[in-house]
């Protein structure tokens, strides 16, 4: 650190303020949509709104919000309303500039002690003091940053909404196309290959998230652990259900990277008669959420483990079938937008990689400002 720099304890930094302006919200209370909004000390910047004036913050902005249980820092410079307990407000010290100290305070690294306070940990961290024309300079070029992540969030959030506008537009109503309308059963194949196990040998399952977040590999066992399991060898290019949380969307497709791996009973796999069916499409379908309303159709029971799907009732589920050529048309729209969204995710990973390294570099003077 540059020997002109300070280096002061947090708490030296900043002062706490209270919400002067009434009670604290509890999380029931929170409207989706209101003319105030209600920061709390969860993840999302807005957590719902009020409409009530008499809760909104009193005191002068800009305030740094801290969520005490959760860690987690807010910059806000607009009229808002204070959410749940836990919710504690920073208010920069006379010489320390608001922005500045939160972006010192951000890179702090706390402790993870889980649901537990973390205030009082916070308050003795040290921050590093420059002179406070370096605090502006070093806070404008780290909210330039800020600001290109927050852009490139806000075009991945853009994408999602296209993709699930153009899933629902096109297969909202799968009984209104001038498509033929066919069972699943009538154009896929089980495909069942059962392994022999072997107590000695490595194997490899997998399995699926649920949401449409695909397929993951689990670590190698021997034979030895799976007892008397039945596990059959994956084959690629098939659709693939975890048959106890199919209604939560936990389908996927196969590929050749999981050619060597396995999977119990409890994963049917399924391949589409290329004559008529592309494997894409399909999953797209039964992917789209009116898909996931004829998966529940067929996953009757309870919540949880007891909502098993009926692999019978499931291939009797009819969807719409156009021409291959126009299945491949379907298939390239969502194809483009996923791999735009992608891309994005790339580089938004990048963009943040990217911050850390360098507010690191700022805030501890190896890499200098010009003021």
């Amino acid at each position: 650190m540059p020997t002109h720099w300070k280096e002061k304890l947090a708490e030296e930094c900043f002062e706490t303020v209270t919400n002067d302006s009434g009670s604290n919200f509890l999380t029931g209370e929170y409207l989706p949509k209101g003319k105030f909004p209600i920061v709390d000390q969860g993840q999302v910047p807005v957590a719902g709104y009020t409409n009530d004036p008499k809760r909104v913050f009193t005191q002068p902005l800009p305030i740094i919000v801290f969520g005490d249980h959760t860690c987690v820092f807010k910059f806000v410079d607009f009229p808002f309303a204070v959410g749940a307990d836990g919710t504690k407000l920073l208010k920069a010290r006379a010489g320390i500039d608001p922005q500045f100290l939160y972006q010192a305070l951000t890179a702090l690294v706390l402790p993870n002690n889980g649901y537990s306070r973390h205030f009082s940990v916070l308050r003795k961290m040290r921050v590093p003091s420059p002179s406070l024309p370096e605090q502006r300079r070093i806070a404008a070029i780290l909210s330039e940053a800020d600001a290109a992540i927050t852009c490139n969030e806000s075009v991945i959030r853009q994408a999602h909404h296209l993709r699930r506008t153009a899933v629902s537009a096109t297969f909202s109503g799968l009984k209104t196309y001038p498509w033929p309308i066919r069972s699943i059963g009538s154009m896929v194949t089980l495909i069942r290959k059962p392994v022999a196990v072997r107590v000695d040998a490595s194997y490899r399952e997998i399995g699926i998230r649920s949401h449409g977040k695909g397929i993951f590999h689990k670590e190698p066992v021997f034979g030895s652990r799976l007892g008397n399991k039945r596990v059959f060898h994956i084959e690629p290019d098939c659709l693939i259900l975890n048959i106890v949380f199919a209604w939560e969307n936990a389908v996927a497709v196969t590929t050749a990277e999981e050619r060597s791996m396995i999977a119990s009973h409890r994963f049917p796999m399924f391949r589409p008669d290329p004559a008529v069916l592309e494997l894409e499409y399909l999953r797209h379908i039964i992917q789209s959420p009116r898909g996931v309303e004829l998966l529940r159709s067929v996953s009757p029971g309870g919540a949880g483990r007891n909502k098993t799907l009926n692999q019978s009732d499931f291939l009797g589920l009819r969807i719409p079938v156009p021409s291959l050529q126009v299945q491949r048309k379907i298939i390239s729209v969502f194809d483009e937008i996923d791999n735009s969204i992608r891309t994005e995710e790339i580089q938004l990973n990048a963009r943040k990689r990217a911050r850390r390294e360098l507010a690191r570099r700022l805030l501890t003077g190896e890499l200098r400002v010009k003021v």
